[in-house]
């Protein structure tokens, strides 16, 4: 299949998540949780380190990769009722700690990742009360990927990035890593969705899960560019 749109060497990059952007601003609502909470320990974004395993590792363990137990369902499953009538749902954003994807885009991120990640359907309501249509589905990531500190001299975070650059130290810090060592970005790339160890709400993605997304129309994907576009929903830091 021809490739449609794609920024250039999509496939050689990494993406950050903007996440926050999309749940504060255009999707304000109410979340419920739809079964009873469990009496474990584990919470969405709060696992034990029994809970968490090393998977692999590269240059003796400067990167590593560890993937989690899955969560009681009652963490992901849930009704979301949005503040809007007529809420344009993308294929996939941010919401919480996990995203949210459409039937179409969980079906080749399932594919890329072997379905080694946590779904559960999720159902969206708007403020008249009425089920929005189609399928989507929440997905906690199970795979952490953690980086050892590289003693990089940083750059001004503004002079840096093409686009508005992310205001939290610690991505800019592990985007910067990755976009200035070429083993570990390749390392990185057949990985598919991740989150950065001990900060599951701060999610990462290949481009080259990326570009199969994009060559099925997945939406939801498209380059942070400014303050005012964040309320779309599309607000991607690439490397």
């Amino acid at each position: 299949m021809a490739k449609k749109n794609l920024p250039e060497n999509i496939e050689n990059k990494i993406a950050f998540l903007n996440g926050d952007m999309i749940c504060f601003g255009y999707l304000n609502g109410k979340t419920e949780y739809l079964l009873p909470r469990p009496c474990d320990r584990k919470s969405l974004g709060q696992w034990s380190r029994s809970d968490i395993k090393l998977a692999s590792s590269m240059n003796g363990g400067v990167v590593e990769e560890y993937f989690a137990d899955p969560l009681d369902e009652y963490y992901i499953k849930i009704k979301r009722t949005f503040n809007r009538k007529s809420p344009k749902l993308l294929d996939m954003f941010q919401l919480h700690h996990f995203l949210v994807l459409s039937k179409k885009a969980k079906e080749i991120v399932d594919e890329f990742e072997n379905g080694v990640h946590q779904f559960s359907k999720i159902v969206f309501i708007n403020r008249e009360g009425d089920e929005l249509p189609g399928d989507y589905f929440a997905m906690v990531p199970l795979r952490f990927i953690k980086m050892q500190e590289a003693g990089l001299a940083l750059p001004k975070i503004t002079e840096y990035f093409e686009q508005p650059s992310p205001s939290n130290s610690v991505i800019y810090d592990y985007l910067f890593k990755i976009s200035q060592n070429s083993d570990v970005r390749h390392y990185l790339l057949d990985k598919g969705v991740w989150s950065m160890y001990g900060e599951p709400e701060l999610i990462f993605m290949s481009g080259r899960l990326i570009s199969k997304l994009k060559e099925c129309d997945c939406t939801g994907l498209k380059k942070f560019t400014r303050i005012e576009k964040a309320g779309q929903g599309e607000v991607i830091y690439y490397v």
